[in-house]
């Protein structure tokens, strides 16, 4: 190789290296009794951060769910999610979800409906309301049957809503809307293959909108990591 041709070999690789970290997207999802129209909830603030100090793209999933109305359309915020991630990964991009609360279960979802051969590099779940079984709520399928790679979960035990949801479950569920408490319980019934895979913050005294406080949510969002490139091998 000549010596002119050492800087463009050069080049090339850092464009090929600044391109595969480019393509890497955040997707955030909030929880219930959210505002869409609002330009200052904590997924909107997530965005400004991920583009501030991750360098990654980041999406906002925003939707409306009512307390006790949620469950009519959980599954088509599901697909929508997945949809939403199955033409990102159509285009080569790697996938990360966070979700609070309730989006933590619309992510769990969502899952199911990745396109064949789909994975996500990781999910954030914190402080999430949905089955904190792994065998109820899809992970332990999804970690070992490849559509994900590591989930890392958020959890208090001094979390007033999970605790709250824990109580209610069984008179709420007569409806189908009885709410988890992953983020207050931790995971249960993780399968051993894939335990190294899952990776679980306690906060004690953390309630259940502590974590995306603007002088929290930034430390949040660092405990999912930094992503894992296709080409490592990520998730083995």
């Amino acid at each position: 190789m000549s010596a002119g041709s050492e800087p463009r070999e050069r080049n090339r690789s850092m464009i090929t290296a600044a391109h595969t970290i480019g393509k890497v997207v955040e997707i955030n999802v909030n929880g219930i009794l959210t505002n869409p129209g609002r330009s200052t909830g904590w997924c909107d603030y997530a965005v400004t951060l991920a583009h501030r100090h991750h360098g990654v793209r980041a999406e906002k999933f925003e939707h409306f769910s009512g307390l006790l109305t949620r469950h009519i359309w959980q599954d088509r915020r599901a697909r929508a999610l997945a949809a939403l991630a199955n033409d990102y990964l159509s285009f080569g991009w790697v996938v990360r979800m966070r979700g609070h609360s309730n989006g933590a279960d619309v992510i769990c979802r969502s899952l199911r409906y990745l396109a064949p051969g789909g994975r996500i590099e990781s999910v954030q779940l914190i402080a999430a309301a949905c089955p904190a079984s792994f065998e109820r709520n899809g992970l332990n399928d999804a970690l070992m049957d490849g559509r994900l790679a590591r989930v890392v979960l958020c959890c208090s035990p001094d979390d007033r809503a999970l605790w709250a949801a824990r109580i209610t479950y069984p008179l709420l569920n007569l409806i189908g809307n009885g709410y988890g408490c992953l983020g207050f319980s931790g995971p249960l019934n993780v399968d051993d293959s894939i335990e190294h895979r899952v990776r679980t913050v306690w906060r004690p005294g953390f309630d259940h909108c502590d974590w995306l406080t603007p002088d929290n949510l930034l430390a949040t969002m660092r405990m999912q990591g930094s992503p894992r490139m296709h080409q490592r091998g990520y998730g083995h």
